[in-house]
């Protein structure tokens, strides 16, 4: 939202309620909750978290062409 602010634009409450969802689910299967209910299994929690992380923090996907926008897993039908 930071970034919001800084170009003064306005988020909708709807784009306001999926950041809150989104933020949720990725602090739970960061820490091994399966959202909205329960753990994780233990057998997939290293790896639940290592594609979350790597999800949030690839700037490209894998076979991304020249014109593909930074953060491609971080974007929403909604965002312009």
């Amino acid at each position: 939202m930071g970034l919001f602010l800084f170009l003064e634009m306005q988020l909708t409450d709807s784009q306001v309620v999926l950041g809150n969802k989104l933020l949720v689910y990725v602090s739970c299967c960061l820490a091994g909750r399966a959202y909205p209910y329960g753990n994780i299994s233990p057998n997939f929690v290293e790896k639940v978290q290592t594609n979350i992380f790597q999800l949030i923090t690839s700037l490209h996907s894998r076979n991304s062409i020249d014109s593909e926008k930074g953060f491609p897993y971080l974007r929403s039908e909604t965002a312009n």
